[in-house]
């Protein structure tokens, strides 16, 4: 039972109408005052109005009620560019175009070539 049962007020009602719905309710069930007493209810009654007089938490409820509803999503799958770039405006030098076509592990003796070049070239063969 939402909050807006318990109090019997349209979803969309102003404060005005949910603060008399309060106390009208409020003046029925208080265990002090009303004639059907019920504590448990007035809690009840309490707690919705707590919650639907207060417009941040009353923000919060409203979308809790509203259970969201998957959005589908179409996702194609990755694909490798086999074209070669011929130019990059990030660079002057074009592209290899043999670029894209490389394997793991030619990707890894390349860049364990280079690596070995640019240390060679730094620090001389190891004696």
């Amino acid at each position: 039972m939402s909050h807006y049962d318990v109090l019997r007020v349209p979803v969309d009602a102003d404060d005005g109408t949910i603060r008399s719905a309060f106390r009208r309710l409020a003046r029925q069930y208080h265990p002090d005052v009303g004639t059907g007493s019920s504590p448990e209810r007035f809690r009840e009654v309490s707690e919705a109005y707590e919650t639907l007089i207060d417009p941040v938490r009353r923000k919060v409820y409203d979308q809790s009620l509203d259970y969201p509803k998957p959005i589908p999503i179409h996702v194609e799958p990755l694909r490798a560019n086999r074209q070669p770039y011929r130019s990059s405006p990030f660079t002057t030098r074009p592209v290899p175009p043999d670029h894209f076509a490389l394997d793991f592990a030619q990707i890894v003796d390349r860049m364990f070539a280079a690596f070995e070049e640019e240390f060679f070239f730094r620090w001389g063969r190891l004696r």
